[in-house]
């Protein structure tokens, strides 16, 4: 077989390339579309998004909402599956500053950014349509990779399972306590302790992933002490939520309480008595013998959208994130123990302060996790990265050939094309960027090589 010939479609990089950067008077448009009912990966192809979002047109609205397979495409043009190799490590990052050629293509409601291909201000879904790329002659194109910035749509890994093999957007295992998926009607904990937990009330509801746990009222999940026995070190509480407007006093999404004397006491939600000007992102946190702290991060995470909380106990300093960014940091006295051995719970605070919460994906580190691994934690959640191709019967126009998502599975973010390198004189790809909240997806190369 002869050996591949890549054509790295990025600008910079090494000859051969394809410039892709924007052109002058490339227009982003504004392109809004929420996540339907079945959660950001699928769902009913009758879903509506809420009131004052901006829609992007109807056909973009249908892929969009059209229901996903998370395998090999069942009646795809192409068959797709991992390569053999990761991204050569001189690829390059694409850069609008490069001089060179417009990007032949389609932009509606993306952007080629400093960082790679993402979306416009302002916009929570677009797509990028390639022109046709003709294929070589007396070749094919025999794969099609990308390097997605983080692996958007990758839950966490369950403990000592190997980590998706993505060059960017990683969180370490070290120091994990606790891991609940809660997108199943029997809640475990896929964490290293695979601790017993106890589900008092609630439902499942769509979620991120997959499917998330709504804990209405006074339900709750409770978790076991081992998982909460701090001590003196340090910690980070992360989880998914959609939480339903909070006002009027404070509402507990997560927290616990030790069983000492003036025992230690901890809770992450919404804070609106206490100090705080108004309901928003908050918390107090006492350690045994010590004085609480109650803390107003200002973010306000009851819009009925999915978020990512964290709070990052370490030493004396207190951080409050919200999808992937700091909201707030203090730094209380905070020397002594936080064992929550009492009691620890997810939704209604020992059966009192309660907030409606949709949940999914609480982690429990005994660790502070950097800035970094907040965002990446975030960014998996709430963003989507997809790519698409097809092959085209001439090499200027598509005509109404489908596209085909290209499956994405665990080992690294590429593709290979078996179908597509003889069977059609030029190929197209398309990525589609989504978000529900915090900052936008990114993809840094884009790759078609041929054989």
């Amino acid at each position: 077989m002869r050996p591949l010939i890549p054509f790295i479609l990025l600008a910079g990089g090494c000859s051969p390339t394809l410039e892709l950067t924007a052109p002058p008077d490339a227009s982003a448009g504004d392109a809004r579309a929420d996540a339907p009912d079945g959660g950001m990966d699928g769902g009913p192809s009758d879903w509506s998004p809420p009131d004052g979002w901006i829609l992007p047109d109807a056909q973009h609205l249908a892929d969009l909402a059209a229901p996903v397979d998370h395998g090999r495409p069942a009646d795809a043009a192409l068959d797709a599956h991992l390569p053999d190799a990761a991204l050569p490590p001189d690829a390059g990052v694409m850069s609008p500053l490069e001089e060179g050629p417009a990007t032949p293509g389609e932009h509606q409601g993306t952007v080629w950014a400093a960082e790679g291909l993402t979306l416009a201000p302002g916009v929570d879904a677009g797509e990028f349509v390639s022109a046709p790329r003709p294929t070589p002659p007396d070749q094919g194109w025999a794969r099609l990779r990308w390097a997605p910035a983080v692996p958007y749509g990758h839950a966490l890994a369950n403990a000592g399972a190997p980590l998706v093999d993505f060059p960017e957007g990683q969180v370490s295992q070290a120091g994990l306590r606790l891991l609940l998926h809660l997108d199943d009607p029997d809640v475990w904990d896929a964490g290293p302790l695979d601790l017993p937990v106890q589900v008092v009330g609630g439902h499942e509801v769509a979620g991120l992933f997959r499917d998330a746990w709504h804990l209405p009222g006074t339900d709750r999940i409770t978790v076991p002490a081992e998982a909460v026995r701090f001590g003196a070190q340090d910690f980070t509480w992360a989880t998914f939520a959609k939480i339903t407007p909070c006002a009027g006093r404070n509402g507990v999404l997560l927290g616990g309480e030790g069983v000492a004397r003036l025992p230690a006491h901890a809770w992450l939600g919404c804070q609106a008595d206490d100090p705080c000007p108004g309901p928003g992102l908050g918390g107090t946190f006492r350690p045994r013998l010590g004085s609480s702290a109650d803390e107003c991060a200002g973010a306000l995470p009851d819009d009925d959208r999915w978020h990512h909380l964290a709070v990052i106990k370490q030493a004396n300093r207190l951080r409050f994130f919200m999808d992937g960014a700091l909201a707030h940091e203090a730094n209380p006295d905070l020397s002594g123990d936080f064992n929550l051995d009492g009691f620890f719970q997810i939704g209604a605070f020992d059966g009192g302060y309660p907030l409606t919460a949709s949940v999914e994906e609480l982690a429990i580190w005994a660790r502070a996790l950097s800035p970094g691994e907040i965002a990446a934690l975030s960014a998996r959640g709430l963003g989507r990265a997809e790519l698409w191709a097809r092959g085209c019967p001439s090499t200027d126009d598509c005509g109404d050939q489908p596209f085909a998502r290209l499956a994405e599975q665990p080992g690294g973010p590429g593709f290979w094309m078996d179908a597509l390198p003889r069977l059609y004189p030029a190929v197209q790809f398309k990525v589609v960027l989504r978000r529900e909240s915090g900052p936008p997806p990114v993809v840094r190369r884009i790759i078609l090589e041929a054989d």
